[in-house]
């Protein structure tokens, strides 16, 4: 039982340190956003998550996005484009 208390304590305090760990982190990067980008926060629904993440997608390389096309395929979030299929290929018979 004293074992087991012990591992408790210990991963108790270890979420402390690292839940005081991800304030401090958090407080940073918000204040690194706001610093950078203040503009970005203020439009709806963009928090410091989605705006930090906006500025690491796009970096310093501010010329590969022309336009909001360009802006979702680099994100990943572009629609698909081009011939799509209507068919699809049968899966093979069991053996």
């Amino acid at each position: 039982m004293a074992g087991t208390k012990l591992a408790l304590r210990d991963l108790a305090r270890r979420w402390k340190a690292l839940d005081d760990e991800i304030k401090q982190l958090s407080a940073q990067i918000e204040a690194l956003v706001a610093n950078a980008a203040p503009d970005l926060i203020q439009l709806h629904g963009v928090g410091t998550e989605i705006a930090g993440q906006f500025l690491a997608t796009v970096g310093d390389n501010t010329g590969r996005i022309r336009n909001e096309a360009a802006f979702a395929k680099l994100c990943g979030v572009a629609p698909a484009t081009g011939k799509q299929r209507t068919h699809h290929r049968a899966a093979p018979p069991l053996p």
